[in-house]
This record gives C-alpha cells, structure tokens and sequence, in this order.
C-alpha cells in the first residue's frame, strides 16, 4: 500500500469520506466515516498527511464532540497566544461556573468540559496571538456544522481566529425534548459578528425574535462576501413580527448566488412593519448574481413572486411555497431562457399563471406543482377547477424540454390529457403527488391511460395512490410499458405476493409503508440484485404467527435484511 503514489491512496481515501451531513440515513453513517479516517490517520506518517486535511476539512459537533474539537485545536497550536485572547478564555471559563448557565445544563456536564479544558489552558496561557501566527489543524477546517444552542457555543468564536480557511458555517437544530425549544443565542452571535466577514456560505436553523436583530446587523456588515444564504425560523414556534426587514442585508449582497428562507415573514401584503415588498424589491435591485432562490411560507404575495421573476436576469431554480393571489392583476413576465427548475407547494397557482410561466420559460427542465398535507382549499379557491388539462396542453405546445414532472392531480385533470403530453414531450420523471388527506389520488382509469402510453418514462413514483388495484399494477409491471422503468416509488400500496416475481432489471426501488406478506418481502431482498432498495413495510395480517408481529407495525426491513446477509456469509 506504501508504494501506491500520492494521488491514488488519496482517491482511495476520499471514498471513506462523507461530507454532506443532510444527505446520510443517519448521524451514525457519519460518525462511523470518521472514525474510519482516523483510525487511517494513524497508520504512518504518509497515511496521516493524506488523511488530516480531509478528516478536518468537514467539522461536524455536537453537544458531545464540542469540548474534544477546542481540545484537539489546543493540541495541535504551535504558535503562542496573547494576553487579550487569554483573559477572553478566562472570562468565558468562569462563566461555566456561573449559577444561570449551571442551571442550564447538568452539572456532571460542567465538570467534565471546564475540568478538561481549563488545565489545558493553563498550559498555554503565557503565548502570543493566534492571528499573527495561525497554526494547527484549524487551518484544515472548511466548513463548520454546529448545533444552533448550546452553553458551550461561544467558546468557538474565541477560536474563529485559528480557521482561517473556514468559509462555510450551519447552525443546525439540535435534537430536544419538549422541556425547551432551542433558538439561537443573541451573545453567541455576537461573539462571532467578524467571523461572517470571511465566509462565503451561511445557513442558520432555529431564528426567532431574540437573535434576529443581531443576525440582521451581522449580515449588514459582514454579510458582503456571502454567496450561499439559508435562515430557517424556528419549526415549533410561530411566525414573528419583526421592525426589522432584510433589506438592511440584502443591501450589502452583490455576490449573493443562492438564497432559501423557510418561515420567515418576507414581502407579505399582511406584514408592512417587516419590511413588505421592499425586501423583495431591494433583493431584486442588489443581488443581481441570483441563480437560486427558495421562499417557503414566508408570506409573500403574488405581486413579490412576479418582481423577482421578471428583475432576476441569472435566475435558474424559483421554488415557492404558501404563495397566495393578492391581487387580480396579471402583469407580462418577461422571458427566462434560464429558468431550468420551478416549483410550487401549496401554491394558489391556476392555468392562465402557468400559461405565461410556460410561454415565457420554454427550458424549463424540471416543474412541481403539488400540495402537502395543508387544506388546499382555501377560501373561495378551489384547486380543482383553477388546475386543469390545459396545463398539460400548454407544457405539450412550450416546454419541449421538459424532463421531470411533478403534480397533485385534481378533478379536473383527465388520464387521457396527461397520457397525450406524455408521448409528445420529453418527460422521463413522473411524480404523482399525494397527501395523507388523499388530495392527489386517482383512479384506476385515469393510471390506466397514463401508464399504457407510448411515455419514455424512466422514473415512476406511485407514492400514495391508494386507488390504484394490484392488478393494475401487476399488469403494469409485466407489460412493454415498464421496459423503459428504471426507478420505481410504490410507497403507501397494498402489494400483492406476485409483485416480488415480476419487478424487473431496475436501479432503484421504494417500497416505504407497503402492505404486504412480510415473508415473500424478505425473499424478494435476499434474491434481488437491484443495487438501491429503500423499505420499510405494514406487516400482512395473515403472516401473524406468535404474537411476535402486529397489524400495521412499522418494521426496519432493511436491518432485517442485513441481518440475514450478514448471517448467510
């Protein structure tokens, strides 16, 4: 292994490495990445140089893996630090001790961080400053992932000076109990204010009323060089009224690229004091280099929805959920050749909007009109009669290049009318979208006419539709009309033994929340060769046998299926 060059054990190495934290099962899959990085670290010296910059170049902590990160940079500083930086660590030491923040976290937890890093400390208190002379690991750390509360959290801003490669921050909401609901602390951000200066992505769960001040002048002064900006408000507290708007940040954010706002009240008709459409107006004055944008509930009208189309000349990805019709004016969109993805949830969006939106965006490579698990009706507004085949028509006649489609069907949407778009258009993804209401299930006719078309369906999610009978779906299945079928979602269907027979040569399959004989499912696993299965199944009634098993039970049939290979081997 020694004699392999540089480039190939550093391939060899990446592939032990999982960086995106939002894209793994678990935090385990993490956690068991780097333990196998460390564990390589440690084989020789060439293993170690390899491995360091990679192991650092992600830092993932949490609650328990806080004090070992400030220890571990500790350990690795070569350079000294000053007396201003030592009487900040001191001040912040003591503040452990101090009765509110005792009463905030138990006391065992107290001892064990200060009574380990406090003689550490001591040991390197007569030293001079970090950022004349940065060193250590730091230097290694790209991105930082950290919980959004924590008492701990602001001894990191003490060590911002020996990261100086760090461009990318994510406060992340920590797993909690319903004694307390986290929010971001206001001195936190405070002690990190300069830090902003030098990233160039921010993404901040958990905002409320008490830190938003703080973010808000953060950003308006050190928020210049950011590109990647997602603020999500807190998901177990309600929206809040704010004299602040983002326009004190979106001033100061020509580079900005990337934008996603979950929950946070922006540009709404109801909400003047936030700022109204001036947000919305001075984002779309500034931040020109735009390419992506995502506003979810956040309370913006049909009026801002047309501003940062028609004011956004780079746009590429509009998603947009909870967007309401204000208004009945319908003013021209200008055309968007870059527009490749659209998206609306739980969007009052009819045919004569989508009419315009296709006619003015002919490129667009993916569009998603669906609704969640909210009351699509509202008020006067009926989904059923404003969304109707005549979308099919317009995408037919003015997105040729159309490959990924996604809807809630309605009433007023026909099988025949989607089966036709299919076999005139280049759409190879099919999403049909439905609730746990069951908005956005279908018959078996309509199912019938779309499946046995002359589609060139490769993705085909059936995720819900309840309706559909297993003979259908058998047939289906057995017929010319899956060949093309490579990705199958049959989530939330009742599927009968023989299914397990006839599933054919596919790359992926999803069988989440099925009904069906848990025996055949577990011979379908230990015999089929599709590479990417996701399950988890309701237990069959008739499979009952001891108790062991119940109706409805929600199984991890994957560990199962683990389990068995691994005992087989």
């Amino acid at each position: 292994m020694n004699r392999l060059p540089p480039e190939i054990l550093l391939k060899i190495i990446e592939q032990s490495a999982i960086d995106d934290i939002h894209l793994l099962q678990s935090q385990q899959l993490y956690k068991t990445s780097m333990l196998t990085l460390r564990t390589m670290s440690l084989l020789n010296k060439k293993f170690h140089a390899l491995v360091t910059p990679i192991l650092w170049r992600r830092v993932f902590l949490d609650v328990d893996s806080l004090w070992r990160f400030i220890l571990g940079l500790f350990a690795s500083i070569k350079h000294d630090l000053n007396d201003e930086w030592c009487n900040q660590m001191d001040s912040l030491l003591e503040q452990v001790y101090s009765p509110p923040l005792e009463n905030q976290i138990q006391e065992s937890e107290t001892y064990t961080f200060s009574g380990m890093l406090r003689p550490k400390f001591e040991m390197l208190k007569t030293r001079v400053p970090p950022r004349n002379a940065l060193a250590g690991k730091g230097v290694f750390i790209q991105r930082l992932d950290i919980p959004s509360w924590d008492p701990f959290l602001r001894f990191i801003s003490l060590f911002s000076g020996f990261l100086p490669n760090c461009k990318s921050l994510s406060t992340i909401h920590p797993i909690h109990g319903p004694e307390y609901i986290p929010s971001l602390d206001p001195p936190f951000l405070v002690d990190f204010e300069q830090f902003f200066s030098q990233l160039n992505s921010l993404s901040v769960d958990d905002v409320d009323a008490d830190g938003w001040r703080v973010l808000v002048h953060n950003l308006s002064q050190y928020g210049h060089n950011i590109r990647v900006l997602f603020l999500e408000a807190i998901a177990e507290k309600d929206l809040y009224r704010s004299n602040v708007g983002m326009s004190h940040f979106f001033r100061v954010m020509h580079q900005l690229e990337c934008l996603r706002l979950e929950r946070l009240p922006i540009g709404g008709p109801l909400l003047p004091a936030f700022g109204g459409n001036m947000d919305i107006f001075v984002m779309a004055e500034v931040c020109t280099k735009l390419r992506a944008i995502t506003l979810d509930y956040c309370d913006i009208s049909m009026d801002a929805f047309y501003m940062i189309w028609n004011k956004l000349p780079c746009i590429e990805f509009v998603g947009v959920a909870g967007l309401r019709i204000s208004s009945l004016q319908r003013p021209d969109l200008v055309d968007r050749p870059t527009l490749k993805t659209l998206r609306f949830v739980d969007c009052q969006v009819d045919d004569y909007l989508l009419c315009i939106i296709c006619k003015s965006a002919p490129n667009l490579d993916m569009l998603r009109i669906v609704f969640e698990d909210t009351d699509p009706f509202i008020g006067n507004w009926n989904p059923d009669t404003k969304l109707t085949s005549k979308l099919f028509h317009y995408i037919a006649m003015h997105c040729q290049k159309l490959r990924i489609l996604a809807l809630s069907f309605t009433a007023g949407m026909t099988g025949h009318a989607l089966a036709h778009l299919l076999e005139r258009s280049s759409i190879t993804t099919l999403d049909c979208h439905s609730t746990d209401s069951g908005f956005g299930v279908v018959d078996n006719a309509f199912l019938k006419a779309v499946l046995f078309s002359q589609h060139k369906l490769q993705v085909l999610n059936l995720y819900g539709q309840g309706s559909m009978s297993p003979d259908l779906l058998v047939d289906f299945l057995t017929s010319p009309y899956s060949a093309t079928i490579r990705s199958l979602c049959l989530d939330r269907l009742h599927l009968p033994d023989r299914i397990f027979d006839i599933l054919g040569p596919l790359r992926a399959l999803s069988i989440v929340d099925c009904e069906c004989n848990l025996e055949s499912l577990i011979r379908f696993l230990n015999q089929t060769k599709i590479p990417k299965i996701y399950t988890r199944a309701l237990v069959h009634p008739r499979i009952i046998s001891e108790g062991s098993w119940f109706v409805n039970e929600s199984l991890d049939i994957y560990s199962i299926w683990r389990a068995a290979a691994k005992h087989r081997s």
